[in-house]
C-alpha cells in the first residue's frame, strides 16, 4: 500500500478562517477516502486552541471512518512558524511515506485525489524531481469561496459544494501543490539555507518566495494527472487586509487588459 503525507500550515488563532478551510480539506478526506495510508502533519503554535480543536475532532472521525488516515501536529513559535520552509524542512528530512505533498490548508482532495498523488510513479519522471498536476479545479470567485466558508464550522464534518469551479491549467510547482518522492524529501526543504531561518518579524506567511527556492532548487518538475483537486478562494488572508487584496487584485486585473490591448486580443 503506497503511503502520503501531507504537509500543512495552520494558524487560525488571529484568523479563525483557515480553521474553517483547514475543515474543509480534511472532510474531503473523509466524504472520498483514500485506500492509501495519510498523515497529515500539521505544523502550527502551541497556543492555537482552534487549530488543535479541529485536530482532534478530526482524529477521531478518521478513527471511526478512515483509519488509513491520521493527524499528527508539531509545534513552532509564531516566527519559526510563519517562514514557512522551517517546517517544511523539519517534516521532510522525517520523510517515511512515499510520497511527501507540501500542501497549502485551501486545497479539497475529492474522489481519487490522493491516491492519484501517493501512486505517481517517480521513477518515470527523471530526471524531474518534483510533481505537479496539469490542473486543479479553482472557485470561480472570492465571493464564492467566502459564502463557502461562511457554511464552516471549525471541526465538524463539512460538504463542500463543487460546483462553482473551473479548470486551472498549472505550468509551475506553485507554494501549496509541491510534490516529491521520499528520496527527494530527505534531502530537506531548503535545508541550511537562510530560508530555514526564523523570521525577525512577526508577519503571518508573508509572501517570501521560499516555493519559488525550492522549486529552483530541484532538477525541474513534471506534470503528471491529478484527479479531482480544488481549491478553496478566500479574501482574508493573513498577511494583507481585504482591501489591499483588492487593490492588488484590480491592478492585476488592469494588468491584464493592458496586455490584451497591447498584443492586439482585444
Amino acid at each position: 500500500m503506497k503511503s502520503l503525507s501531507i504537509v500543512v500550515h495552520v494558524y487560525a488563532e488571529e484568523i479563525p478562517m483557515y480553521a474553517k478551510i483547514f475543515t474543509a480539506q480534511l472532510s474531503g478526506m473523509i466524504h472520498w477516502i483514500p485506500e492509501c495510508l495519510v498523515d497529515v502533519q500539521v505544523w502550527t503554535t502551541s497556543t492555537d486552541a482552534l487549530t488543535h480543536g479541529v485536530c482532534r475532532s478530526f482524529s477521531s472521525l478518521f478513527a471511526g471512518s478512515a483509519p488509513n488516515v491520521s493527524i499528527s501536529v508539531g509545534h513552532l513559535d509564531k516566527l519559526s512558524l510563519f517562514r514557512r520552509a522551517i517546517g517544511r524542512n523539519r517534516s521532510a528530512m522525517m520523510c517515511t511515506s512515499d510520497v511527501m505533498w507540501f500542501a497549502d490548508a485551501d486545497y479539497i482532495p475529492g474522489e481519487g485525489c490522493l491516491d492519484s498523488i501517493a501512486n505517481i510513479d517517480f521513477e518515470s519522471l527523471k530526471p524531474k524531481e518534483i510533481a505537479i498536476p496539469f490542473s486543479y479545479m479553482l472557485q470561480n470567485s472570492h465571493a464564492d469561496g467566502d459564502a463557502e466558508i461562511a457554511r464552516i464550522t471549525p471541526g465538524e464534518l463539512f460538504v463542500p459544494n463543487l460546483k462553482p469551479y473551473y479548470v486551472k491549467n498549472l505550468t509551475l510547482a506553485i507554494g501549496g501543490l509541491q510534490i516529491v518522492p521520499r528520496e527527494t524529501a530527505l534531502r530537506g526543504y531548503l535545508n541550511k539555507t537562510s530560508w530555514t531561518r526564523p523570521r525577525m518579524e512577526e508577519i503571518a506567511f508573508p509572501d517570501t518566495h521560499d516555493d519559488i527556492r525550492y522549486r529552483k532548487s530541484l532538477s525541474g518538475g513534471a506534470r503528471v494527472p491529478i484527479s479531482n483537486l480544488y481549491r478553496i478562494r478566500h479574501s482574508e488572508c493573513s498577511y494583507e487586509s481585504v482591501d489591499q487584496r483588492s487593490v492588488r487584485l484590480g491592478r492585476k486585473q488592469m494588468d491584464r487588459r493592458a496586455s490584451r490591448k497591447t498584443d492586439g486580443s482585444e
